[in-house]
């Protein structure tokens, strides 16, 4: 019968709480007594204080065996002599999520700049601009073609595009200098002289993508707009930023409403060519697979007080000893 169970993948999840006065030592092997005298196999087994304030204990546990199962009804009966509420709960639901990078191809569809006429915001600065919507769909179609193992195509900027971008880069280049953390300016050297890092020059996420994996493993992703939180953690599990390769509005370079090419690669690249920060934000993407959408939305904001507008203490200086707060991006 045993084998039956687990060929039919029969579930039982059982909460257990035993009050304080109730959680005394071997009280939990009796219960897991209960389970084995009555034949029946436990596939997990989670505890966890009631609240806050200690003031008893509660478990959960999934059985193998059905819920109408005689076995798991004498189990029961037996526990609830040792605590103060025992009930089968439902099991709890676990959200889709990617299993490999292939599977990134169904779960990165951006929420926002898809398609011609939901491509931007009425707020949006290019809104009324035609010229630059049909620009923003011709690189969102390079975008929404994309599949793993593909090549990254080359999106070819324009001149006013490219001015956009020096303007952008050079204004931030003299804030880095002075306010970016040591890890941050510490590679753009190597970004420059491997991927093409420069004012006069937008990168392709190609050659990104390449300079990244050959230094932490991480890759770039072309998107066509803004993802859900739940899909751009998930792609982090697999060492996959998620990039757009459109450009923010000519009219005002030094705003925009939404992430960019100047975004995603002045803003995020860097720190990802950072073998300890890579893995923290591998960690932030990994604890993503599976969750609630309240874990997905404790884990967003983990990633947006962290990575999007973080602090960091910066190493002491060597002649005063000071140590200061730097921005890390």
């Amino acid at each position: 019968m045993e084998e039956d169970e687990r060929a039919f993948g029969a579930r039982t999840a059982v909460l257990v709480e035993l009050s304080r006065h109730g959680n005394k030592p071997g009280t939990l092997n009796r219960i897991l007594h209960a389970f084995q005298t009555n034949d029946i196999n436990l596939s997990h087994i989670e505890s966890k204080l009631h609240a806050f304030a200690y003031d008893g204990l509660c478990f959960n546990f999934d059985l193998e065996a059905r819920p109408d199962d005689p076995r798991v009804k004498k189990a029961l009966k037996e526990i609830r002599y040792l605590s103060s509420k025992v009930e089968i709960i439902p099991p709890k639901e676990v959200a889709w999520f990617p299993a490999n990078l292939k599977e990134l191809d169904n779960c990165v569809n951006a929420i926002g700049g898809g398609d011609e006429g939901g491509l931007i915001s009425p707020d949006h600065p290019g809104f009324n601009d035609k010229q630059y919507i049909k620009r923003r769909q011709e690189i969102a179609d390079y975008a929404n073609s994309f599949r793993y193992g593909d090549r990254h195509s080359k999106v070819q900027y324009t001149p006013d595009e490219v001015k956009v971008w020096g303007a952008v880069f050079n204004k931030l280049a003299d804030y880095h200098k002075r306010w970016a953390c040591e890890e941050y300016n510490a590679v753009f050297p190597d970004l420059a002289r491997e991927a093409g890092f420069t004012e006069n020059n937008i990168p392709q996420l190609g050659d990104i993508s390449d300079y990244l994996k050959s230094k932490t493993g991480f890759q770039l992703r072309p998107v066509c707009g803004l993802l859900s939180a739940r899909d751009f953690l998930n792609a982090l599990a697999f060492r996959t930023f998620c990039s757009t390769q459109y450009i923010r509005h000519g009219a005002n370079p030094f705003y925009t409403p939404e992430p960019d090419v100047c975004h995603e690669l002045i803003g995020h690249v860097p720190l990802l060519a950072d073998p300890n920060f890579a893995d923290f934000t591998q960690e932030v993407g990994l604890a993503s697979l599976g969750a609630s959408d309240e874990e997905i939305a404790r884990l967003a904001s983990i990633y947006w007080f962290t990575v999007e507008f973080g602090l960091v203490k910066s190493r002491p200086d060597p002649e005063t000893g000071a140590q200061s707060i730097k921005v890390m991006g």
